[in-house]
């Protein structure tokens, strides 16, 4: 019987009998299909993090099994030394592990409870100015963190803030990390276009404030704005403003986009800013990869990352807000611009790496105190 994504674990190193230390890892078993593109694995930072943490409790001697986050029945937790994730499997395990064994959480954004929130207060906030009855998706309810020893959260001191107190142990930041293919951005760059923008995520066109964005350029038609994302797949936010999306003349519209591709590139070559208004988020993998590329970030303090000296962090919870914002951007100098934006991308080469993101994981699990098993793995 082959069971739904949901329900799958499995087994990275050896058979039942191992010997050694074990580690269940609850993230994404998707990572460690034999049929996956490898250009999925070059586009999607997530997919590539979970493999590492696998590769690193490798290293470290741990015999690794691999389970969804969403997994409802996950392995018998009394069979590890070591529980790492995230989601519903790993509040499971780590609440019912024995008693010496050791739990690391890995957030992956923000407390589910404050994003949760901030999306429900902005399609209120919908409903009053637009009438529109619109809906957008919560988070599953994830309280692992109360069970773990300690805890990795992609993205910053605020980030961090938004778990509170639940939980024990010590709360560490994790690194997202670039993709592969992403060009840098240099001095020989030609300067690109203060007057052009970008709005750019993956989903969640309602919780990143699209339907404010595009109000506020609908009434400057001397400004531009390009926008990427799957808001397609976002059908209730489509259905109430896809028309004025794709309609909006000086508003073009290109949906999904590799950010290792080619039309990334010249895209990020000539517009100047990334529009960010996010409510709720950690480190987001679209603000990263786009400083990579040269964009120079305009974001809420809600998108968890730190983006200061070169970007700017701004209250945006209305269009006159995101409108003061974008003037302000667009007024700049193409000198100015030009020297932000080698500094964002030079930031962002430097710190959301590979290796920084190694140097987080082992650091979370050195804060549990485990100690390395190098060549402990049997059969």
């Amino acid at each position: 019987m082959v069971l739904p994504d949901d329900e799958r674990t499995i087994c990275l190193t050896g058979g039942p009998a191992r010997s050694g230390p074990r580690a269940l890892l609850c993230y994404l078993v998707e990572s460690f299909d034999p049929l996956l593109d490898p250009s999925q694995l070059r586009s999607h930072s997530n997919l590539w993090q979970c493999r590492r943490m696998a590769e690193v409790l490798q290293e470290r001697g741990y015999a690794v099994d691999v389970t969804q986050w969403r997994n409802p029945t996950p392995p018998d937790p009394t069979a590890y030394d070591l529980v790492l994730g995230v989601g519903r499997s790993f509040e499971l395990a780590a609440r019912a592990r024995r008693p010496d064994a050791k739990a690391l959480y890995y957030g992956t954004g923000t407390y589910y409870e404050q994003t949760n929130r901030a999306v429900l207060r902005r399609c209120r906030e919908v409903r009053r100015r637009t009438g529109a009855p619109i809906e957008a998706p919560l988070l599953p309810r994830d309280e692992g963190i109360r069970h773990a020893d300690a805890a990795l959260v992609v993205g910053n001191s605020w980030t961090i803030e938004t778990y509170g107190r639940r939980g024990a142990g010590p709360r560490l930041e994790s690194r997202n990390t670039i993709v592969d293919d992403v060009i840098p951005r240099d001095e020989a760059s030609p300067p690109a276009d203060p007057t052009r923008f970008v709005w750019m995520a993956a989903y969640g066109a309602l919780r990143r404030r699209l339907d404010l964005v595009l109000e506020v350029f609908e009434r400057r038609p001397d400004l531009s704005l390009t926008v990427c994302g799957n808001v397609r797949a976002d059908k209730a936010f489509f259905h109430y403003f896809g028309e004025r999306l794709e309609a909006t003349p000086n508003v073009d519209f290109r949906g999904w986009m590799d950010v290792g591709s080619p039309e990334f590139r010249e895209m990020a070559a000539t517009h100047g800013w990334l529009l960010y208004p996010s409510v709720s988020d950690g480190q987001p993998g679209s603000v990263i990869n786009a400083m990579a590329a040269g964009l120079v970030p305009l974001v809420t303090r809600e998108a968890g990352i730190d983006v200061e000296p070169f970007g700017v962090v701004a209250d945006m919870r209305s269009p006159d807000r995101i409108e003061a914002v974008v003037d302000a951007a667009a007024a700049v100098s193409p000198t100015e611009l030009q020297d932000r934006s080698v500094a964002a991308s030079r930031a962002t080469f430097s710190t959301y790496t590979r290796a920084a993101f190694d140097a987080s994981l082992e650091q979370g699990l050195d804060a549990l105190g485990l100690p390395s098993h190098r060549g402990a793995i049997g059969s």
